[in-house]
């Protein structure tokens, strides 16, 4: 969306603006961010509980171990 929206604002306007080029380049730099913090679900901004994937591994081994 980001290319297209710079295409775009290129090819329209006689003079050429740098605007579509630096979002371009800040929505690339805000999609790479996100994912690192993603990546790490226990500290940044986005921040997701493991207490499910414990629960699962629980019951997991509760099913396989004999009784």
């Amino acid at each position: 969306m980001a290319i297209g929206f710079a295409g775009y604002g290129s090819g329209v306007e006689p003079k050429r603006t740098r605007l579509p080029v630096h979002i371009t380049g800040l929505l690339v730099a805000t999609i790479v961010l996100l994912i690192q913090d993603i990546d790490r679900p226990g500290s940044g901004f986005i921040t997701v509980s493991q207490q499910p994937l414990v629960n699962a591994a629980a019951t997991i081994d509760a099913f396989t171990s004999p009784p």
